[in-house]
């Protein structure tokens, strides 16, 4: 990223090449934690979406932070640089968080926690206009069943009356 004769031809690293390297590792940091955080034997589908809708937060603001810079520094090409980055990484994590639209159990296994319920769904999308429709689906449009029209229709084909409850 640096420059011919800015200092690191000479093994050296200026304020500014520090400066940078700061900024890299604040949007790869976040990354190292969530594979440490999705580690062991007891975790289980539930952390795949928190965790992803954790490094989406971290990276929405890595993107307005290097925009910011890059617009602050047009000329500099190591802030395109790193902008375009936080902007692919941003598209590939919300790329894995649609999967979840592609099979309901990433949410039934969010709602199945009994500390989290349907509190994580709302509290997460409570005051965005984007998401406002995503619990309960959008009422204009009869096929947008929401998530928890996705959990009940998974419910309803996969586990409704195939096993008791009675004691054997």
């Amino acid at each position: 990223m640096p420059k011919r004769g800015e200092g690191i031809e000479n093994n050296t690293l200026t304020n500014y090449h520090w400066f940078l390297l700061e900024k890299l590792l604040s949007v790869l940091q976040p990354f190292y934690k969530a594979t440490i955080y999705g580690q062991g034997h007891k975790h289980t589908l539930y952390r795949w979406f928190t965790t992803i809708d954790w490094l989406l937060r971290y990276l929405f603001n890595a993107k307005e932070d290097f925009k910011e810079l890059q617009e602050k520094h047009g000329n500099s090409e190591e802030y395109t640089y790193l902008e375009a980055s936080a902007f692919a990484l941003w598209e590939k994590c919300e790329q894995y968080y649609k999967y979840a639209d592609e099979s309901a159990a990433y949410y039934a296994a969010q709602v199945l926690l009994p500390d989290k319920k349907w509190a994580w769904f709302k509290q997460q999308f409570k005051g965005n206009k984007k998401k406002k429709y995503w619990l309960c689906g959008d009422p204009k449009d009869p096929k947008d069943l929401g998530i928890q029209g996705l959990v009940e229709e998974l419910w309803q084909e996969e586990y409704k009356g195939k096993y008791t409850t009675a004691a054997a």
